[in-house]
């Protein structure tokens, strides 16, 4: 997964790390590729898995809802 320097920064700074935020934006290369670059990001306390968007990962199955019917758009 490829995820921009700003990405991480943003990221950062809306969980109200601003100094490791703006560290980060003086150290970080502009295109990070995850998980190969891991070792950058969590040196400033930031996880891959953070990064990876809201959206949960169903592996391409139809997401179910409490009854078990398929969720609806």
């Amino acid at each position: 997964m490829r995820v921009s320097k700003e990405q991480v920064v943003e990221f950062m700074r809306e969980r109200g790390d601003d100094d490791r935020a703006k560290q980060a934006e003086a150290e970080l290369p502009d295109v990070l590729d995850l998980p190969k670059d891991d070792d950058l990001v969590t040196k400033f306390g930031v996880q891959s898995i953070d990064l990876a968007g809201d959206e949960p990962d169903h592996g391409g199955a139809t997401p179910k809802t409490d009854s078990g019917e398929a969720a609806k758009d």
